[in-house]
């Protein structure tokens, strides 16, 4: 899929979401939702996810993680960039969690945060 073309929403609408192939691109795009308060939604374990991200940058196994709240009554969940795929912003837009903790212990470097 090439970047910037319209993507098929799990519910069959049509949006017009920026996608990802470069690793820098899906940098760019983690750090852009997570200021913007703007959804992502991806394939991770080979299952359609969307989240609300809070927290991305580097966790204490030197990954690049995103923390984020996966709508859909999963909750938090940290996931690990490098299994990412098909990354899409979303059109929502959100506030933070009240339960968001920014002090999560797991992330040692932080890149962007709510």
């Amino acid at each position: 899929m090439a970047k910037g073309t319209d993507v098929k929403l799990m519910d069959g609408r049509f949006s017009a979401m920026r996608v990802s192939n470069r690793r820098s691109g899906v940098h760019r795009l983690i750090v852009r939702a997570v200021r913007e308060g703007r959804t992502l939604t991806f394939w991770y374990h080979g299952e359609p996810t969307t989240v609300e991200p809070h927290l991305y940058g580097v966790d204490t196994k030197g990954l690049e993680a995103l923390g984020a709240y996966q709508i859909g009554g999963k909750g938090w969940r940290l996931f690990h960039v490098h299994e990412i795929s098909r990354l899409a912003l979303g059109s929502d837009s959100f506030r933070p969690q009240s339960d968001f903790k920014s002090d999560d212990k797991e992330i040692t470097q932080v890149y962007a945060e709510v």
